[in-house]
């Protein structure tokens, strides 16, 4: 029975930890914004910056960002015209 529980307590543990990661701007052109799942207000994206869970990404027009999370890659692209104020993506990882 102990055993058992310890087994299901170390899957459970890395069912966590496996859907607990954070992705890495690895690129951006244009105007790129985060705000942080706390935050009140965006601030801009640097290349490198840490995009943690429910992180909103947010692109102007014209501008797309690249996020690295583990092995994938995720492209946020803006919206097309008409449609002046680009794109908002919340990160969920």
């Amino acid at each position: 029975m102990k055993r058992t529980l310890c087994v299901i307590l170390l899957l459970a543990g890395a069912a966590v930890c496996a859907f607990a990661q954070s992705g890495v701007i690895t690129e951006f052109s244009g105007t790129v914004e985060l705000k942080p799942a706390k935050s009140a207000s965006f601030v801009p994206a640097k290349t490198g910056d840490v995009v943690e869970a429910d992180t909103i990404v947010s692109t102007g027009f014209r501008s797309t960002a690249v996020i690295k999370v583990g092995s994938s890659t995720i492209a946020v692209r803006p919206l097309n015209p008409p449609f002046p104020c680009g794109n908002t993506l919340r990160v969920r990882l």
